[in-house]
């Protein structure tokens, strides 16, 4: 059987540095039911001829992958069926956007890696932004939250999540552990880049 825990929340990310001006984490989040209650809605307009078995709006927007044999009329049929099913749900958003060029002149001057990187920022605000609205509802159990899995970014996530729950555990108490926590995730975060 699947465990849900009580709330999800998932979230993406877009652009890159060098390529687009910005970088944008966001996500929605909403009770595992009503996410479980989304995907077989989802999944019924993916399903709906000309069938597609996934989205991303990259594939969709050149036409490309799976989604090669839909005519520009079809695809934008079944992505405005697909922005119906989010509208429907209503669920909650949240979002951090960076400008790379600020960034790149500004915080990857001054800070250390990781918290220079670019990624690193936007997750954290939009983490903290979750655990923030959630505690603003009156919800204090364990929640999850999902990440799109990306070759480049996912080792990053995974290293600065432990980051991000040190800063969030710690209120502000305790900072040697804190401080201890820092220096060994930048010390394995050098160390990858190393290899």
């Amino acid at each position: 059987a699947t465990v849900l825990v009580p709330i999800q929340a998932w979230g993406d990310d877009g652009g890159t540095p060098g390529t687009h001006p910005v970088l944008v984490v966001a996500g929605q989040m909403a009770p595992a039911e009503m996410w479980a209650a989304f995907a077989d809605s989802w999944q019924a307009v993916l399903r709906e001829s000309p069938r597609v078995d996934s989205f991303t709006m990259a594939q969709a927007v050149r036409r490309d992958h799976e989604w090669h044999a839909l005519t520009e009329s079809q695809r934008d049929d079944k992505v405005a069926r697909l922005a119906r099913v989010v509208a429907q749900y209503g669920f909650p958003a949240i979002h951090c956007t960076t400008m790379l060029e600020q960034c790149n002149k500004t915080v990857a001057l001054t800070l250390p890696t990781p918290f220079s990187d670019p990624y690193f920022l936007p997750l954290h605000v939009v983490t903290r932004g979750v655990c923030v609205e959630l505690l603003g509802r009156g919800h204090r159990r364990r929640f999850e939250m999902f990440v799109d899995d990306h070759t480049m970014s996912a080792p990053r996530v995974k290293t600065y999540y432990s980051i991000i729950k040190a800063l969030i555990e710690s209120k502000g108490e305790n900072t040697h552990a804190l401080d201890k926590k820092v220096s060994e995730t930048l010390s394995e975060v050098r160390g990858q880049a190393r290899r």
